[in-house]
């Protein structure tokens, strides 16, 4: 029998009421500052959100109009939306240091959907998001102050278009939690110092930026992908460690440069970097950052690629000319590109461009361009942010089923390496000579990507033709004529048939010894 207190705590529970369910409550500009807020007696925003009766959890309705002055403060978790076929509801605010929306700490998982958001005054802030939360079909417009800022964890920026028409030393977008998301984002700040910047760890996706002095600042551990940087001095500003593929960086200014890495380490993978401008530099690594460039486009009017004092640079499978300072890793050429049409921001790539199919295959490559364009179009991914579509195959040779692999597996798993053979190998002593064995479903080319176990970077990148049924290729433990050093690998098997169907990709783990 329960006695004393954990018997009425026990009463309480069976007693306490179900909590109630979600509410939608219904907003006009002009709506009532009390009552229930239904739909024939709407109320104003301010007491919709704070007012009594409002709970977690409820549906904030906003009708079309503007909303002058009414600065809006979450504390709560709410979905705050409008009628997506309508035309969007506008928050307004005017004062100077104001901000038009907050989302406070309290506010944590709120949705701010299809509405449009003004901060008109000096130094007047459009949205500060001090919580996670999924802010979608947005129009944020800011003349001095900051359009979006946030130091919370968990914010996703979905289609996003954010504005900023003052001359101003602040900041359009910053974010700086972990596991922060921009997704479709666009950013427009000609008379910033910087348009926008990101810190954190997690990515961003199909973003343009526009700046002024400069364009895009990258920190944490970002990772940035279909990305377009373009501003005056920097496109393109790297800190921390980050990871950029299939995008496009430009400078403008004499003395620029279209992408630049500051501090940290870095990895640019089809990338196109444009400094068209009297002694401007497309690639510069500076102040102790090391940058690893592959599958570039590189052109500028003073330097293509740049490493200064403190600075490192390595480049593989790239386009470029000039390089003081960078270390030539092979399989890079220096051909005009030969593009669409650069001064007009087209970087497309046109027929018979030598950085047709002269990239290699890295495990951290994005799968489509800077187009959306699915990148493995011909024998091998081309150099740049764009991928030119490859001649059909003839009709006879085109399927639609993808290589399927049966039996994968070496014949030792660890191994030291051997003097000879394709790639790294196994032995008795351990013994030197291992064997890749496998089956697959239909002729293929076989690609193989080395990395370390657990990271990201790629070491290297194998290329070998593979005919259907069982197959065994000799690997030596060396990439590129280096030896691997002791450790943990990852080895990744991809297969791909003439008509570029890409089979799934299996994975072995491997361990290198002296």
């Amino acid at each position: 029998m329960r006695t004393g207190a954990a018997a009425l705590a026990l009463a309480g529970l069976l007693i306490a009421p179900a909590c109630a369910p979600a509410a939608t409550r219904y907003v006009t500009p002009d709506g009532a500052g009390t009552g229930a807020c239904g739909p024939a007696a709407p109320c104003s925003i301010a007491w919709a959100v704070n007012g009594e009766g409002s709970e977690a959890g409820d549906e904030i309705l906003l009708a079309r109009g503007t909303y002058a002055d009414q600065p809006l403060v979450v504390t709560r978790p709410l979905t705050i939306t409008a009628a997506p076929d309508q035309p969007r509801p506008v928050i307004t605010a005017t004062a100077p240091g104001a901000v038009a929306v907050t989302l406070a700490a309290e506010a944590g998982d709120t949705v701010l959907e299809h509405v449009v958001v003004r901060a008109t005054g000096e130094g007047t802030a459009g949205v500060d998001a001090g919580s996670s939360a999924t802010l979608s079909d947005l129009a944020i417009g800011a003349a001095t102050g900051p359009c979006l800022r946030s130091g919370a964890m968990g914010l996703r920026l979905t289609d996003v278009a954010l504005t900023q028409t003052g001359q101003t030393t602040g900041t359009c977008l910053e974010t700086t939690g972990d596991d922060t998301a921009w997704e479709h984002v666009t950013v427009a700040a000609p008379h910033a110092r910087l348009a926008a910047a990101y810190s954190g760890d997690g990515t961003i996706t199909d973003v343009t930026v526009h700046g002024g002095r400069d364009g895009l600042q990258l920190g944490g551990t970002a990772g940035a992908h279909r990305v377009t940087a373009i501003a005056n001095r920097y496109g393109l500003v790297l800190t921390g460690t980050t990871l950029v593929t299939d995008s496009v960086a430009v400078a403008r200014r004499p003395g620029g440069a279209a992408a630049v890495a500051t501090t940290g380490t870095h990895e640019l993978l089809n990338l196109t970097a444009w400094a068209a401008a009297s002694g401007a530099t497309a690639v510069r690594a500076q102040d102790g950052a090391d940058l690893t460039v592959k599958n570039t486009i590189a052109r500028g009017a003073g330097f293509d690629l740049e490493a200064q004092p403190g600075g490192r640079l390595s480049v593989d499978h790239s386009n470029w000319r000039t390089g003081p300072g960078a270390v030539d890793l092979g399989a890079n050429q220096s051909a005009p590109p030969n593009l669409v049409s650069p001064s007009r921001g087209d970087f497309r790539l046109r027929r018979g461009s030598p950085a047709i199919d002269a990239g290699s295959f890295e495990v951290n490559g994005g799968s489509a361009d800077r187009a959306g364009r699915f990148r493995w179009l011909g024998a091998a991914p081309d150099l740049g942010a764009y991928e030119r579509p490859a001649p059909r195959p003839p009709a006879r040779r085109l399927d639609r089923r993808r290589p399927r692999f049966g039996v994968v597996r070496l014949t030792d798993y660890v191994f030291r390496v051997a003097p000879r053979g394709v790639a790294f190998a196994a032995a008795r002593r351990p013994p030197a000579g291992t064997r890749l064995i496998y089956v697959v479903s239909e002729d293929s080319d076989l690609v193989l990507l080395v990395r370390h176990s657990g990271q990201r970077r790629l070491l290297g990148t194998i290329v070998q033709p593979a005919h259907r049924g069982a197959n065994r290729l000799a690997l030596s433990g060396r990439l590129d004529g280096r030896p691997l050093a002791p450790g943990r690998y990852e080895l990744t098997i991809m297969a791909r048939d003439v008509a570029q169907n890409l089979g799934t990709p299996r994975r072995l783990v491997f361990r290198v010894v002296r």
